[in-house]
């Protein structure tokens, strides 16, 4: 595990299934395959959330993260504020949702200073983390009001290999039609993009990739914009005239590499000249012959 990232896992709200979660996958030693992971919250809460799955790990506190040894087991970073006796399972109060904002406010600290490389976190209660005093609508808001992000956001929810990103987020289904424009949407789009790319996950747009997508889609396909980073055009003689060789690429992906015989070196010139002047066009007609019935 020593060269895995460190990474928090917040026990999320103490009322909720959070505490057995993070238990659970520790008993089932999940961690060890992502990161090293060290737990924040209420050491009695993570206790309590094994004692209610019938399991126990290793584990053992710390009060800075150099004291982390993950052949010891797990460390928890004991804050001290959740008794469990005192928790009102099932409901939102103010006891839980400060316990809520006091992991989330350690793991940016530790994330700022260099310490943990990132965090994950159960499920916390937005009502419960209002009562207690937070203004932002969501823990998300407040991430990026913590973090002073001032570029557009929005959750990204993946499962296996599906990744999604939203253009409303934890609004009334009443709003939900006001508020997708194209600003919204072209957001969403860049935002998926960006960190599909971060994460691997994006598909070039091969001629094989849109047929299979257009194959299987039955819902209208929102794709980014064909472009190209490489357009490599070359021409030589042949016999009894000229072969042309066209090469386009997009993000390092071959989109097209196809070969024409030409009859003089002047037509090569000029199919070279019409190519270059716009080869999204040319690549879009190609395609579309290509697919027609």
């Amino acid at each position: 595990m020593s060269e895995k990232p460190i990474l928090g896992v917040l026990l999320g709200n103490s009322a909720g299934v959070g505490p057995e979660l993070v238990a659970m996958l520790a008993v089932k030693d999940y961690y060890a395959d992502y990161c090293r992971p060290v737990i924040i919250g209420d050491l009695r809460m993570f206790e309590h959330g094994l004692k209610v799955i019938g399991g126990d790990v290793p584990h053992y506190v710390i009060d800075d993260l150099s004291q982390c040894d993950w052949a010891k087991g797990y460390p928890v970073l004991d804050l001290k504020n959740q008794d469990p006796d005192q928790v009102v399972y099932g409901e939102a109060n103010a006891y839980c949702g400060a316990s809520d904002l006091k992991q989330l406010d350690t793991a940016i600290e530790l994330c700022k200073t260099g310490k943990i490389e990132g965090f994950v976190f159960g499920p916390f209660h937005k009502g419960a983390m209002k009562m207690a005093g937070m203004h932002d609508e969501s823990e998300h808001t407040y991430l990026a009001h913590a973090f002073n992000l001032t570029t557009p956001f929005c959750e990204v929810n993946m499962m296996d290999d599906l990744m999604t990103v939203r253009t409303t987020s934890h609004i009334p289904i009443s709003e939900v039609s006001a508020t997708i424009n194209e600003t919204t949407v072209r957001e969403a789009i860049e935002l998926a993009e960006i960190t599909g790319e971060s994460l691997g996950h994006v598909a070039s747009q091969t001629i094989q990739a849109l047929v299979v997508s257009d194959d299987v889609a039955t819902l209208p396909v929102l794709r980014p914009l064909i472009g190209m980073d490489k357009v490599e055009i070359t021409f030589a003689p042949a016999t009894d005239g000229w072969t042309l060789r066209v090469v386009l690429r997009d993000i390092g992906s071959d989109l097209l590499d196809m070969s024409v015989f030409l009859p003089t070196e002047g037509e090569c010139l000029r199919v070279k000249q019409q190519i270059e002047s716009d080869p999204t066009s040319f690549y879009s007609r190609v395609l579309g012959l290509l697919m027609q019935e």
